[in-house]
């Protein structure tokens, strides 16, 4: 009898005897269906373990695309909050993508400080820049 490899049980396997190092590659597995079922509950538990031991914004990217596919666009954006002011981009750009479906948007602080901080960022890359750009020309023709 041949003994079967299974990466994630093992993965999980590590996570749960405390391994941080492990935690979010559970969730990921967990959110993208690799090795496992999908399964956002366990997803979201292992995310947020993996931010209790990192504070990274992905993590909390992570965390806020499962809330907002879960429709709880309070506890989205509370995570994307944790991103912008971790200084990711990324994170910005979706904020206002969110923001952009309200209304009253040419009077929207929030949005215009996101903006600015997009346009501020180190990270910025050529296509955000022009995303960033694109989304304050169409504000300015409101």
């Amino acid at each position: 009898m041949t003994s079967e490899f299974h990466p994630f049980k093992q993965l999980l396997a590590s996570a749960q005897a405390g391994d941080a190092d492990c935690y979010k590659a559970v969730a990921v597995c967990y959110s993208t269906a690799y090795g496992v079922a999908a399964d956002e509950e366990q997803a979201l538990y292992w995310y947020k373990k993996a931010w209790k031991h990192q504070h990274h914004s992905e993590i909390a990217i992570a965390i806020a695309h499962i809330y907002f596919n879960q429709n709880s666009t309070r506890n989205a954006v509370y995570w994307l909050e944790k991103a912008v002011d971790l200084g990711n981009p990324n994170a910005a750009l979706e904020y206002v993508q969110h923001l952009m479906t309200r209304k009253k948007l040419k009077s929207d602080a929030l949005l215009w400080q996101l903006l600015t901080k997009v346009l501020a960022s180190p990270e910025i890359d050529d296509l955000q820049r022009n995303q960033t750009l694109d989304i304050i020309k169409q504000l300015s023709e409101l």
